[in-house]
């Protein structure tokens, strides 16, 4: 039974595994942190920000490996998760967040005001958001490019949060945009070596027929 549980876990690993390799989780992702930042900055739509990888996030993803990866490695569906608990995780891991940083903020940034201090501690806060989510995507697929997601996302966060001259809204964009490009980058060059490593076979198109 337990050699069996663990065949399991490595076969639910390779799935995983089968199902990020082709680099659109890093290139969206990218894309979602510019987004993300241009809407800080501007002050403008930031309430919708949640919504933007609900709305957009799976669709996306969805209809890009039908077009490209499907085709390559065919489909391997993921086993059901617990949803529920994980979305009661992730909630809980973000309040411990902002809790964490609203007194990080009450004991070292008393003579900011309350909007300079959020802007000031933005970067640091989706470091820990990004670290979270790649610590996660780790324990499912043991994929080791996870540790240098969260070093880069950690050491920048950390940097443009303690040594940024200001003004901190500049520096939540800076921050944003340079992930972005980073994980879009490197999606980038995941995507090319993935089509090349696995061509569409001879007598199927682009949609795998």
């Amino acid at each position: 039974m337990m050699n069996m549980d663990i065949d399991l876990n490595k076969i639910e690993q390779r799935v995983y595994n089968e199902n990020i390799k082709d680099g659109f989780m890093e290139i969206l992702l990218g894309a979602l942190l510019v987004l993300i930042g241009l809407m800080i900055w501007s002050q403008k739509g930031v309430c919708f920000i949640a919504l933007l990888p609900i709305l957009f996030g799976n669709p996306l993803i969805n209809r890009l490996k039908e077009r490209y990866t499907y085709p390559r490695i065919g489909y391997m569906r993921p086993r059901p998760g617990d949803g529920k608990k994980v979305g009661l995780g992730i909630l809980k891991y973000v309040l411990v967040v902002i809790m964490s940083l609203a007194a990080l903020s009450y004991l070292f940034l008393k003579e900011e005001s309350i909007y300079e201090s959020i802007y000031r501690l933005i970067p640091l806060y989706m470091a820990l958001i990004l670290s979270g989510a790649f610590t996660y995507v780790h324990s499912k697929s043991r994929n080791n490019i996870t540790y240098l997601y969260i070093g880069v996302a950690m050491i920048s966060g950390i940097l443009m949060t303690v040594f940024h001259p200001g003004p901190y809204r500049t520096c939540s964009l800076q921050y944003m945009t340079l992930m972005g490009l980073f994980f879009t980058i490197v999606g980038t060059v995941i995507f090319i070596r993935f089509i090349r490593r696995y061509p569409v076979a001879s007598g199927e198109n682009a949609n795998g027929q």
